[in-house]
């Protein structure tokens, strides 16, 4: 019941904040598809809590605790919100949507038997699509899917990093990410 009640929650919670683009604006393709990583992961999150047997895959929730939960972190220490119609409501379900993305590992603790080594892997590939995928649609349309494109201000100290070489190091990261080891707690019970 929590899961399905958490899972409208923030359905609507992203519904609102897409609605806001739209309306403000803002392209379909350039800005609104989930490309970025807290999108990506949040409809990872809310599929596995509409789906109970994915639910119950260790790959997904230990994609989404260690990728979604710092990406919703770091969004919001440095949000990065596009100027809307609606600053106000644009701000509160921007936070909405990260606030339900960092905990919603949490809400998915289930006590599950599965190769650790197995779940990592999996998560770590399953960022690959993303990057692939974003990158594809940043060259297509001129997009800036997870900053590959070109860095917000509050990133800049990242421009070491050739633009060529972004997706590739992006990639390490987030496998490295997934093969860092996390607390038991907030993968099992």
């Amino acid at each position: 019941m929590l899961c399905r009640v958490y899972f409208f929650v923030w359905l609507s919670a992203l519904a609102f904040q897409e609605w806001l683009l739209l309306t403000s604006g803002y392209s379909a393709v350039r800005y609104a598809l989930p490309l970025h990583l807290c999108s990506y992961c949040a409809c990872l999150g809310a599929a596995c809590m509409l789906i109970p047997r994915l639910r119950g895959k260790l790959w997904a929730r230990r994609f989404i605790a260690a990728l979604g939960m710092p990406a919703a972190l770091a969004a919001m220490l440095f949000p990065a919100l596009l100027p809307t119609d609606f600053p106000l409501a644009s701000a509160a379900s921007f936070y909405a949507v990260h606030l339900l993305l960092f905990f919603c590992p949490l809400v998915l603790r289930r006590e599950r038997a599965a190769a650790f080594a197995r779940a990592r892997l999996y998560s770590a590939l399953y960022s690959l699509p993303l990057v692939i995928g974003a990158y594809a649609v940043n060259t297509i349309f001129s997009a800036n899917y997870l900053f590959l494109s070109a860095l917000p201000e509050q990133l800049e100290f990242l421009s070491f990093i050739p633009q060529p070489a972004r997706p590739i190091v992006l990639f390490a990261v987030f496998s490295a990410l997934c093969f860092m080891p996390l607390p038991k707690r907030i993968l099992s019970v």
